[in-house]
């Protein structure tokens, strides 16, 4: 219940951007959906996974969908690849309800940045790879080696893109790349591994007989250009590189692939603390294989440990700006992001950390919960005849309801469009003004002035700060109805010295060590933001 009154609050009182202004808010009403088109038939070894060795690997298509505003006459658009999540398997194979281009994320995602004026490419990825073998080798192995042909496809897709920018209104120099749970997979070795050498030489990536995992000459390499045993150059004639990420859930391999060189773009993440599919600081992936049994796959570096050195090796700093003018302005999810940086965490593989670090959103809740992906729902109506004719095919024996009730465990949103998209609404609130800064759609300042916060007067909701002068400690109070959720104390140079997320219509502020002088008071309610002027004598 706290959970779901979280999201209401996000969704409802976070700074908004004005509908005026491109790129940042909705200024589109219509949104044309081309039907799904191929961009690349490569190398795949699902068809050697599913009938268990008896067919090779053979080539397969993958398709995209792209979304662009109605009527637009812009021509020099920015352009997103959206890959969905769904453990590299198709719908239903490896027990996920997702993993196609109809994923509510993916689409309703794509829609929002088609309104905002972008240009949205909904993109498949190649699948496969041995999640429930007794070899620890094969689990690791083909785990490591999926993520890597994820990472061929997104940069292949951006080859395309750049290929067709004129056919689609695109800037070829304003590509970003996101991805959900599985794709975000893909987002973060897209953005950050340049080479085979940087995972071959971790012992983690060598198999127990002493060989890497990764073999260029089987594989090839990064960008998908070299011509190997299960690959074949795809879109070839454009840069592969992205200039923006975001990856929503998932993780990535290591550490040590993010070194801040010239490829590297800025890079933001959301993502639940307790997530079982995905570690939020570093962590191991384990894969179930009954309810009480799972086995372990590899250790992997969550959004906590990458974010953070991405930002320490200067990864980030083009987002430095436009945190500033998101926290002068009382962006609430920024403001909320920073007042968690020093909140100290125990993540579920005992890593002791803290609850996030600036160009992270941390979706906190219940450890008990192990929630995930509640960005994704479905209908059960429209699941049922795919889960029925997927069990006559295969002989499966799981109902709608069975399949349903077991994503319910990480997911309860998965029935529920109006909750799914709340969390829609917190990764667009925390992504859009980020990206608009990073493709150089605009500055921080231009940011700072399309901001509309809803400001109200402190009578609107009988706002009372006693004493005032304050001494040691005063109460903020508001009317009963209204709830205040975060406040934050400035000082006569404009410094933000205290900040602080709250509930209630009640909060004691402590003084603490702070100087004597005039400090202005910012605080954010389910009304809107006041501000008022406390003196500490």
């Amino acid at each position: 219940m706290r959970q779901t009154l979280l999201l209401l609050v996000v969704a409802t009182v976070c700074t908004a951007l004005t509908a005026q202004t491109r790129y940042l808010g909705e200024v589109f009403a219509d949104v044309t959906v081309d039907a799904p088109m191929q961009y690349q038939n490569n190398v795949s070894v699902l068809p050697a996974i599913l009938s268990g060795g008896q067919n090779p690997p053979s080539q397969v298509p993958d398709f995209f969908q792209a979304y662009y505003p109605t009527n637009d006459t812009a021509t020099n658009r920015p352009a997103v690849i959206l890959n969905t999540t769904g453990s590299y398997f198709p719908q239903l194979v490896g027990g996920g309800l997702f993993g196609t281009l109809q994923d509510s994320a993916v689409v309703n995602v794509a829609r929002r940045f088609a309104r905002m004026g972008y240009v949205a490419f909904v993109a498949t990825y190649r699948q496969g790879w041995i999640p429930t073998s007794m070899q620890v080798d094969e689990r690791t192995g083909s785990l490591l080696i999926a993520s890597y042909r994820g990472l061929q496809d997104m940069r292949s897709m951006t080859r395309f893109i750049r290929n067709n920018a004129d056919d689609y209104g695109v800037n070829g120099d304003a590509i970003m790349a996101m991805g959900f749970g599985t794709g975000a997979y893909n987002v973060y070795n897209n953005n950050f591994l340049d080479d085979p050498s940087e995972v071959n030489v971790l012992p983690k990536f060598i198999s127990s007989m002493g060989q890497p995992y990764l073999i260029p000459q089987a594989f090839g390499d990064p960008d998908g250009l070299m011509q190997a045993q299960l690959n074949i150059p795809q879109n070839v004639g454009a840069d592969s590189r992205v200039q923006f990420s975001a990856a929503i859930g998932g993780a990535m391999g290591d550490t040590t692939w993010v070194d801040g060189n010239a490829n590297e773009a800025p890079i933001v993440a959301l993502h639940s603390i307790n997530d079982r599919n995905a570690p939020f600081a570093a962590g191991d992936v384990f894969v179930p294989i009954s309810p009480t049994a799972s086995l372990f796959v590899i250790n992997v570096a969550g959004p906590r440990a990458t974010v953070d050195k991405a930002n320490r090796v200067g990864v980030n700093s083009e987002l430095d700006a436009v945190n500033s003018v998101l926290i002068a302005a009382g962006d609430f999810l920024t403001l909320r992001s920073e007042a968690l940086v020093d909140v100290d965490f125990t993540t579920r593989d005992n890593i002791e950390t803290t609850l996030s670090v600036e160009n992270l959103y941390p979706f906190v809740s219940d450890p008990a919960l192990g929630l995930a992906n509640r960005y994704n729902y479905i209908d059960s109506a429209q699941l049922d005849p795919i889960v029925r004719g997927f069990n006559m095919q295969t002989g499966e024996t799981l109902t709608t309801a069975q399949r349903l009730a077991f994503e319910r465990i990480s997911n309860p949103n998965i029935t529920s469009p109006v909750r799914a998209n709340m969390v829609i609404d917190t990764i667009m609130g925390f992504v859009a003004p980020r990206a608009f800064v990073a493709l150089d759609l605009g500055t921080a300042q231009d940011v700072a002035v399309a901001i509309d916060v809803v400001d109200i007067q402190p009578t609107d909701v009988d706002f009372e700060v006693f004493p005032n002068p304050v001494k040691e400690r005063a109460v903020l109070r508001v009317r009963d109805g209204v709830e205040m959720q975060l406040v934050a104390l400035y000082d006569a140079q404009g410094r933000r010295v205290a900040h602080r997320v709250i509930s209630g219509n009640q909060y004691g502020l402590e003084r603490g060590s702070l100087p004597a002088g005039h400090y202005t008071l910012m605080v954010q309610t389910t009304e809107g933001a006041l501000s008022a002027q406390v003196l500490f004598q």
